[in-house]
């Protein structure tokens, strides 16, 4: 297999396409649902939570077996079904409109990999064994949650706030970066632990100068 070019995609109001109505399906809805996408899901049958989705407005079902129709203006495809024929049949057609598709368990048939992610607001950490050992990747996710705690969460979003001013402030891009660069993620994860957000404001405020 040739080496996977790693990316984030922004799929807000994009039209996603799940072909499947199963337990790993509505999985794959709710993760796409967190990305603010435009979900259809197509299946005879609908897993609970499916349907739930669709009493709440959150998704679009139609319960019925796949069509090639279906993938009109999708952005991108997901199939899990436990039909080989049909997990084929959609892959061919994504490849024939450009379409990607990820068929759950069928990595010959994948154009990309769903990964096992770490998240703390926003800070994002995707984590892939390219399709040929996905449990590996939950276990090592497992183990970076436990390192990337609320802290980074926090740190992240304080540094965020505070860079957007710096670039209010500061109109030298040479200087704004010299400044950015002086930030420790680390040595401020520790201060905030120790000191709290009062403490962590001062040291952020100190080293990019914004209370001069």
């Amino acid at each position: 297999m040739s080496d996977l070019y790693p990316v984030f995609l922004k799929l807000k109001q994009q039209k996603c396409l799940v072909v499947g109505g199963g337990e790993v399906a509505a999985r794959k809805v709710q993760s796409l649902l967190a990305c603010q996408a435009d979900v259809y899901v197509i299946s005879p049958q609908l897993h609970p939570p499916l349907s739930q989705f669709v009493a709440a407005g959150k998704i679009r079902a139609f319960q019925r077996p796949y069509q090639k129709e279906d993938l009109a203006g999708a952005k991108l495809v997901i199939v899990a079904t436990e039909q080989k024929e049909v997990n084929q049949q959609v892959a061919s057609h994504c490849a024939e409109k450009g379409i990607l598709c990820n068929v759950v368990d069928e990595p010959e048939l994948c154009d990309f990999f769903v990964p096992a992610v770490v998240k703390q607001g926003p800070l994002k950490i995707a984590i892939s064994t390219s399709g040929q050992a996905p449990v590996f990747a939950k276990q090592i996710r497992v183990n970076l949650t436990e390192h990337f705690d609320e802290a980074y969460k926090i740190v992240i979003e304080m540094v965020g706030r505070a860079r957007t001013e710096l670039l209010e402030k500061v109109s030298d891009a040479t200087k704004r970066r010299k400044k950015i660069s002086s930030l420790q993620l680390e040595e401020l994860v520790q201060l905030y632990r120790s000191g709290g957000k009062e403490a962590l404001t001062q040291r952020i405020n100190a080293l990019l100068n914004l209370d001069a």
